[in-house]
């Protein structure tokens, strides 16, 4: 699907395919390292220490989302 050039900038879905594709990221380090806990060294994508639970993926897609959830405040 094209978008329209005409048409307002879209922030939500912007910010919605930042979140999936960190998240994705995200899982895919963990799938390669395991349980990345307090004492393991993350890949610099992360927030802080990822194992998947719902406040590490909350916290990743509010770390990812955040930029653009700004830019948006600030177009109003």
């Amino acid at each position: 699907m094209t978008r329209d050039p005409g048409a307002a900038r879209d922030y939500g879905h912007e910010a919605h395919e930042l979140a999936e594709e960190h998240l994705d990221s995200c899982f895919e380090a963990l799938d390669a390292e395991g349980d990345l806990g307090e004492e393991a060294e993350w890949p610099a994508i992360l927030a802080a220490p990822f194992c998947g639970c719902t406040t590490c993926v909350v916290r990743e897609v509010l770390n990812a989302a955040w930029p653009i959830l700004v830019e948006a405040r600030d177009a109003r």
